[in-house]
């Protein structure tokens, strides 16, 4: 029971849930709670984004249209975020950080705003002074077809995708996104 109430925590978190139901799958015994956990981790499965990243076009803060395939060649780290959204805005924060030598090592960092109101996005970009691509989804968290084409089922998401155009991470970790060029 205090493993289904840990793992239903995690519900959300991929990488930590698949962790936890490799190290416990078979520790786990027979019962409709382990049922349960299993049937959770399908779902978050089924979830998640592989493969190449879907193609999309946008407009950035001056009407200008953007396309994902713009950036081909290059890693980017893709941010869905919203200015309704105070883990987002810290997050843009903490990137504040980090861009200049993200953008030193040729990472290029896009960041899609999902917000329904123009203004309110356009205040929280000069409000966090963010400085890399950013783009807005105006049909929102619910109605957008990129968010949904990506799998995002909350904000912040992120994905890294690599110059093929492949998504190869959500959500990394400092260590994750600082690893990508060791890859190649």
């Amino acid at each position: 029971y205090i493993i289904f109430q840990e793992l239903y925590f995690y519900e959300n978190d991929y990488k930590f849930f698949t962790a936890a139901i490799q190290a416990l799958g078979d520790l786990i015994p027979e019962s409709p709670m382990k049922s349960a956990i299993f049937a959770a981790y399908d779902r978050l499965k089924a979830s998640q984004l592989a493969g190449e990243a879907p193609a999309f076009t946008l407009p950035d803060k001056d009407g200008k249209q953007v396309s994902l395939s713009d950036f081909r060649g290059k890693y980017v780290l893709l941010d869905f975020w919203a200015s309704w959204c105070a883990p987002c805005r810290a997050k843009n924060r903490a990137l504040n950080e980090k861009y200049p030598k993200l953008k030193d090592q040729g990472i290029e960092v896009i960041s899609i705003s999902l917000d329904d109101n123009k203004q309110a996005w356009l205040k929280a970009v000069r409000e966090d002074n963010i400085r890399w691509k950013q783009l807005v989804d105006l049909n929102g968290f619910k109605g957008s077809s990129v968010a949904k084409a990506y799998k995002v089922a909350q904000v912040p998401t992120v994905y890294i995708i690599d110059p093929q155009g492949q998504v190869i991470q959500k959500n990394p970790t400092e260590e994750e996104i600082a690893r990508i060029y060791e890859r190649d």
